[in-house]
């Protein structure tokens, strides 16, 4: 490679903002993909994904993640995974994962949390292997303080002395599906998790109901992590076979919808809802995950919005931490 193509990829990086990424990019002893350092091609695609989300409205944001977030997430955690010590790769995952810090999915966090934990098992293997490389670098130290301490762990002394803000009550005239989140427990990390009942109005008009959560990672609705907020949405975009994400999977089942807020209603700067199977710990970032452990529900339930959004395209959807089952079921 010659000194002028040299500096040509130099420029484009630092213009990115990444010139401690430069020099590693720029030499031509880098291997392209997850057996060296990240390089020039690495590189941008990570910020042209980037610039893509920039730009992006709630309309096409699931079909960006699905297409393009997550799985090239998905392949530099890998390439972090299989090569701890070298920081390269983990620095341009958690510039990814900075730049999607406002998407309620529950994939990039499971993806960070993969690294956090083949991060600690070589730790612990070192304790008992001393000849084991040591970590140099962890992922958690690249994170910024806010996203370092974002889904901490609370005493639950402390969960219980917060207040949780239910916000105003929401109509739900002309919607179809109703979540009357009016309840509350804590999760595994003492953030509220609000949980009640998806109510959902079938073709023929009669209504069905399901065990459903939302939230458990933040302590209000108008922090990522936290319960939807309430308000009014729409409902579209039927994606099977979530099985890339373990948190959208419950018995076999996996499945999302898309939640978009009307205009009307404030989300705090938060995006990427839906609706999915509540896999692994009770609750979500955001979402409304389907609780029912049973097989034969989740796939009703599945079945049940597959029919209506393919009949009506935008399904309306209420979200209330309020007890309305008198109001749609009368």
């Amino acid at each position: 490679m010659n000194e002028v193509n040299l500096n040509r990829r130099r420029i484009l990086l630092t213009t990115f903002g990444i010139p401690a990424l430069a020099m590693v990019a720029c030499s031509s002893e880098v291997v392209r993909g997850e057996k060296g350092s990240p390089n020039y091609e690495d590189i941008k695609k990570v910020n042209e994904i980037i610039n893509s989300l920039q730009s992006s409205s709630g309309e096409n944001l699931g079909e960006l993640y699905d297409n393009q977030i997550y799985p090239e997430a998905f392949r530099l955690a890998q390439a972090a995974i299989n090569s701890l010590n070298n920081v390269d790769w983990k620095r341009l995952f958690i510039q990814l994962y900075i730049a999607c810090k406002n998407l309620n999915d529950e994939g990039l966090y499971d993806l960070l949390t993969n690294i956090q934990e083949a991060e600690q098992s070589q730790v612990t293997s070192r304790s008992l292997t001393p000849t084991i490389t040591p970590l140099e670098v962890s992922i958690n130290s690249l994170l910024p303080p806010e996203l370092r301490d974002e889904y901490h762990v609370l005493e639950y002394d402390e969960y219980l002395s917060r207040a949780f803000d239910p916000g105003p009550p929401i109509p739900v005239d002309g919607c179809s599906i109703v979540f009357a989140a009016s309840q509350e427990r804590a999760s595994h990390k003492n953030h509220p998790i609000r949980f009640g009942t998806l109510f959902i109005k079938k073709l023929n008009g009669s209504w069905v109901h399901y065990q459903a959560n939302t939230g458990g990672s933040a302590p209000s609705f108008k922090r990522r992590g936290g319960p939807l907020p309430p308000g009014r949405y729409n409902v579209n975009h039927y994606r099977p076979d979530r099985h890339d994400v373990p948190a959208m999977m419950v018995e076999g089942v996996s499945y999302s919808f898309d939640v978009l807020p009307e205009t009307d209603t404030n989300v705090y700067g938060r995006s990427l809802f839906r609706i999915h199977p509540d896999g692994r710990a009770p609750g979500t970032l955001g979402c409304i995950g389907i609780a029912e452990r049973s097989l034969t529900k989740q796939q009703e339930c599945e079945n049940i919005l597959r029919e209506i959004v393919l009949q009506h395209r935008n399904v309306k959807l209420a979200m209330t931490n309020y007890s309305i089952a008198s109001e749609i079921l009368r």
